[in-house]
């Protein structure tokens, strides 16, 4: 059975990949290297803060 994700942690969670996205742009790698993976952690913060959405409308029972 799968756990369902507490609004809670996924906050903490995009926080986490906010600042791992802003942290991939300084990194010691090549200019491509760094990109692709400030992309892969803004992906991640867009799926996430719409995955906290969708449980906020689910709990209140009604689209906005």
């Amino acid at each position: 059975m799968k756990q369902v994700l507490n609004p809670f942690n996924v906050s903490d969670r995009i926080a986490a990949h906010k600042k791992m996205a802003c942290a991939a742009l300084f990194a010691d790698s090549s200019a491509s290297t760094r990109l692709n993976r400030y992309r892969h952690h803004m992906q991640r913060v867009r799926s996430l803060e719409l995955l906290a959405e969708l449980v906020c409308v689910l709990r209140t029972g009604g689209a906005k």
